[in-house]
């Protein structure tokens, strides 16, 4: 590197550091000097006030004397060099002047007033020297310290100029020399990876190149030598070398052609060349060239570097078309003329190629990484280390992608069984297409597995790609199946008993509501309270009955199969009976959970979470399970429910608090909004994603309407329009506690009287962490 490029960069380094060090200290003393005078203007005044307050009772007794104390004490002070005090009537009455010649002084004025009358004036003159001195000190300090780092920054960064940028440069620098004078045998060095250690990269890259072109040349040379020592011997051995070389140029497979480098006439070029340019004019054309700046770049590294090789260029076929070759060119002397060798391969449809695969490769990793089920690329090559997974893989088993990557299979611990883990390693070495069951470890516990693979070849590594299937709840239907089928009669009778004792205990909760309804309402500060009690007792009687009508209805049932049993169980009969049982048990645990949710309502009102499981789910498909368990009330009430969700809309979060949700706004739009309509209504529920990574799910119904009036109140808790009638006041407040709380969204209401209502909920597609928790 040149010194005067190290110049300019020292000189506008220090210009870029002096000029805002420079403003800075203009700013710095021109503060100063103001602060300076303000300091000196208040001192003057605060000690022309003091004189003037302390020279009233003097002056008024005529007692100048009595004024020298006071005078003396301000002098004390070596700024003041100026005292002098007046009598209205006698003149001066004392002078102090310790004035120096060519010092500045500025000088107050104040009368003497008593009692509203003026009884002289006082003079205070001050120089300030002191507060100068020390202000000029503060700014010297601050001055030297800007220097300092000034200096340090300024030395710093040249160092750093220097070794990022100075020294590499002058490498570069000698091995371009090197280069230029055909010193090949020393490699350049590495130089980082920014854009000077590309440029060495490039460098390095040309100069092998250079050596590989120079030994070629060398052959060549050598072959070319023998041969004018054939020609020397024979005219005959001389014209058939020519005929050779000429044949070889003619018939080269890639466009060959020599331009004299003066004038750049068109001396030599091979068939090739026409057909695929077609050009025979002396001199070359701008048409040739697609890019004339690509054309000048090249130029350019002929005058610079005496030739390139390998550079990609866009020419213009002699059809019209463009072409993407590789130009390699180099410059030689030829009968003490300069001449260029340009050398064109064609790349087009290799560059397509590369590109198509590209896209196979972009298409494969999209599938991969998006497929819906757990999917795990190993390399056999390498110990079964995995090369991939995707994010189902990733959410089953907990195990972050990052974690996985360049691990062997083996030291993940996935196989719950040892001799899981041995089955599918004989898997990788049959080479067979078939599938195992395994047991594998998850995030919910050991699972079964349906795994199956092939192999591929990717990155010319032989690979094994492999998913894992969940089938442990079909292993596990089946095993509950073979055990219902063992022990049918067993299970009816211990569910009749549980059911009894389930009827006995809500019974003797609806005993301890009627006693604690009966103390609260004794008690006169608490018959608000005793009112909600009886409301909520009547809203279990409804569970509770359904429980009891169930249990019987099982119990009848359950006589009624023993006989068939005794007599001859048909199979159409053992199918409606489990049937019956399976209806039975949706509705005895719905209405169990519904009294359940009740009382845990009452009895915590200021809980308003707990714990629910977090899983990846679709909207729909949730919003389809609730239809199936509101079927009952709905078709009590001769209601429809549509689910106007759409499928794909897949959310990270919690489907119990959110089912809760959804179901407290049905049975609220049942009980509220159709009441008194013989005909029912229509309840939709409907999502739309935005592109924010929130879901506005709205619950819309044809219903009566909520009163403006109630608007405000209706997420309080306990506020309700049906109490005593079965209404508890805690529906709508669970739901405003479970949408802003677990699910971390937020709930609006919209209502006209007469026009339905509309409960809009924004949630995100992925909930807070720490939720999972329900009123």
């Amino acid at each position: 590197m040149t010194r005067s490029l190290r110049l300019t960069i020292l000189f506008f380094v220090a210009i870029g550091l002096v000029l805002p060090a420079a403003l800075s200290l203009a700013v710095i003393y021109s503060g100063a000097d103001r602060e300076t005078k303000r300091q000196i203007g208040a001192q003057l005044d605060q000690y022309t006030d003091i004189l003037a307050f302390g020279a009233r009772d003097p002056l008024w007794n005529m007692d100048p004397e009595s004024l020298r104390p006071l005078a003396e004490a301000l002098t004390n002070n070596p700024d003041v060099v100026l005292i002098t005090i007046r009598d209205q009537a006698a003149g001066p009455l004392l002078s102090l002047d310790h004035r120096k010649p060519n010092v500045a002084v500025r000088y107050a004025t104040r009368k003497v007033m008593f009692r509203d009358r003026e009884l002289g004036s006082v003079v205070v003159g001050i120089t300030g020297e002191s507060l100068i001195a020390r202000n000029r000190q503060q700014i010297g300090a601050q001055t030297t310290t800007m220097l300092i780092q000034l200096t340090l920054a300024t030395v710093l960064i040249f160092m750093l100029l220097r070794r990022q940028l100075i020294e590499p440069l002058e490498t570069l620098g000698e091995a371009a020399d090197a280069l230029a004078h055909g010193k090949l045998e020393h490699p350049i060095p590495a130089l980082g990876r920014n854009e000077i250690g590309r440029l060495g990269q490039r460098l390095e890259s040309t100069r092998r190149k250079l050596l590989r072109l120079f030994a070629s040349l060398e052959d060549k040379n050598t072959a070319l030598a023998h041969e004018l020592g054939e020609r020397e011997r024979s005219d005959r051995a001389r014209r058939e070398s020519e005929d050779l070389l000429r044949t070889v140029f003619a018939l080269a497979a890639e466009p060959l052609i020599v331009r004299r480098r003066r004038d750049n006439l068109q001396l030599l070029s091979n068939p090739a060349w026409l057909a695929a340019f077609g050009r025979t004019d002396a001199d070359e054309s701008a048409p040739l060239w697609v890019d004339p700046a690509q054309r000048q770049s090249c130029y350019e590294s002929l005058d610079r570097e005496g030739g390139f090789a390998q550079r990609e260029v866009r020419l213009r076929h002699r059809n019209g078309s463009e072409v993407l070759m590789l130009a390699s060119a180099s410059c030689f002397e030829n009968l003490g003329e300069a001449c260029v060798l340009w050398s064109l391969h064609d790349i087009t449809a290799a560059r397509a190629a590369e590109d198509a695969l590209r896209e196979n490769e972009q298409q494969f990793v999209a599938l991969f990484r998006y497929a819906p089920v757990p999917l795990c690329i190993i390399d056999i090559e390498d110990e079964a280390r995995i090369v991939d997974v995707n994010s189902p893989f990733e959410a089953e088993f907990g195990l972050p992608r990052a974690d996985c990557r360049g691990r062997a299979l083996a030291s993940l611990g996935l196989w719950a069984q040892e001799a899981d883990g041995e089955r599918f390693m004989g898997l990788l070495e049959e080479h067979s297409h078939d599938k195992i069951e395994a047991w594998m470890r998850t995030e919910q516990g050991p699972t079964c597995r349906d795994i199956a693979g092939r192999h591929m070849t990717l990155r010319d590594r032989h690979c094994f790609v492999w998913s894992a299937i969940d089938v442990t709840p079909i292993i596990r239907a089946k095993q509950e199946v073979d055990e219902v089928n063992r022990n049918l009669e067993a299970k009816v009778a211990l569910r009749t008993q549980a059911l009894e004792r389930s009827k006995q205990e809500l019974e003797a909760s609806i005993e301890k509501l009627g006693l604690t309804q009966a103390q609260l309402v004794q008690s006169e500060k608490l018959a608000a309270l005793g009112s909600l009690v009886a409301g909520i007792a009547h809203e279990l009687n409804t569970p509770i009955g359904n429980c009891v009508m169930v249990a019987s209805t099982l119990e009848d049932e359950r006589v009624k199969l023993t006989r068939e049993i005794e007599t001859g169980l048909s199979r159409s009969a053992l199918t409606a009976y489990f049937e019956l049982l399976r209806e039975g048990n949706e509705s005895l645990t719905r209405n169990l959970g519904r009294a359940a949710d009740l009382v845990t309502s009452f009895k915590q009102v200021a809980v308003d979470q707990t714990s629910s499981q977090r899983r990846i789910f679709d909207l729909r498909e949730i919003i389809r399970e609730i239809e199936i368990t509101l079927a009952p009330t709905l078709r009590k009430s001769n209601a429809r429910f549509l689910n106007a969700v759409e499928d794909g809309i897949i959310m990270d979060g919690y489907p119990g608090p959110l089912g809760q949700v959804i179901t407290n706004l049905t049975s609220n739009a049942v009980t509220h909004g159709f009441e008194g309509r013989s005909e029912g209504g229509c309840i939709t529920i409907s999502a739309e994603p935005s592109p924010d990574g929130q879901v506005r799910l709205c619950v819309e119904d044809d219903g009566c309407g909520i009163p403006e009036a109630n608007l405000a109140r209706i997420f309080d808790p306990f506020f309700t329009t049906r109490l005593g009638k079965g209404g508890s006041g805690l529906g709508l407040h669970i739901v405003y506690n479970i949408i802003t709380g677990v699910l971390g969204g937020q709930i609006a209401v919209d209502s006209h009287p007469g026009k339905g209502s509309r409960f809009y909920l924004n949630l995100p597609r992925k909930a807070p962490q720490g939720g999972g928790i329900t009123p």
